[in-house]
């Protein structure tokens, strides 16, 4: 079903764009017929470019399936943008665009086990929409969300995470800054009394942020069935 959903595309109608906050947008759009995905993971947007070329780029989107859009939230450059952002900043209310998906492994297995999510910047997106949907669902989300940016400034969705993290009986959101980065302890002291076989690690971020906590987590004994990772979130 994944890859039947990623080989035909879904028609989406652009609706708005939505400032953030920095340089962070996000854009919804709504398809035209029912779509279904597992929170957290991507799709493959293509856009029309100026002469009509098609642009295509993976997004994890930022929307949960439960608010019927599908919501891609990314950086904004200026003159620095590529064809492809300027295109998508470009686009107005009506226009068409396409996805293909959304898949990946990049969604929560077991709300109630412990779940750490380790984000960097825009790697925001996924778990935005893991807790927007468990938020609607009405379901208790058991997971510690370690959020590292360079400064408070930089937190995307800031408001929305502090209300979930009050919604929530068991739900922590950690914030850390430069220079402090996402460390062994900090992982270790969010994981408590849980046993390593029985926490799961999602990371969301630019790759070389994955590769990193990936070889972290592993020499802190955790088995890689236990890690999930999207790569696509639109760095390029």
């Amino acid at each position: 079903m994944g890859l039947l959903k990623f080989i035909k595309p879904t028609t989406l109608e652009f609706e708005e764009s939505t400032h953030i906050n920095g340089n962070a947008y996000s854009f919804t759009f709504k398809a035209d017929k029912p779509l279904s995905w597992h929170a957290g993971q991507h799709g493959m947007l293509e856009i029309k470019l100026p002469g009509g070329k098609t642009a295509r780029r993976m997004f994890s989107l930022s929307s949960a399936p439960q608010e019927n859009r599908v919501t891609i939230t990314t950086y904004w450059h200026g003159d620095n943008a590529s064809s492809y952002k300027k295109a998508l900043w470009n686009l107005q209310p009506g226009d068409n665009a396409k996805i293909r998906g959304p898949v990946g492994l990049m969604y929560m297995r077991d709300i109630s086990a412990n779940n750490i999510l380790i984000a960097g910047g825009i790697g925001i997106t996924p778990f935005r929409s893991m807790l927007i949907e468990a938020a609607l669902l009405g379901e208790d989300i058991h997971a510690t969300l370690l959020y590292a940016n360079k400064s408070p400034d930089e937190v995307i969705f800031k408001d929305e995470l502090e209300n979930l993290s009050k919604k929530f009986n068991n739900l922590v959101v950690k914030y850390i800054y430069s220079p402090t980065k996402i460390s062994k302890d900090i992982i270790n002291d969010s994981m408590g009394a849980s046993k390593l076989e029985n926490t799961n690690f999602y990371l969301s971020g630019p790759p070389k942020m994955i590769k990193t906590y990936k070889k972290l987590l592993k020499d802190i004994g955790i088995s890689r069935k236990n890690i999930y990772s999207d790569p696509f979130m639109g760095y390029k």
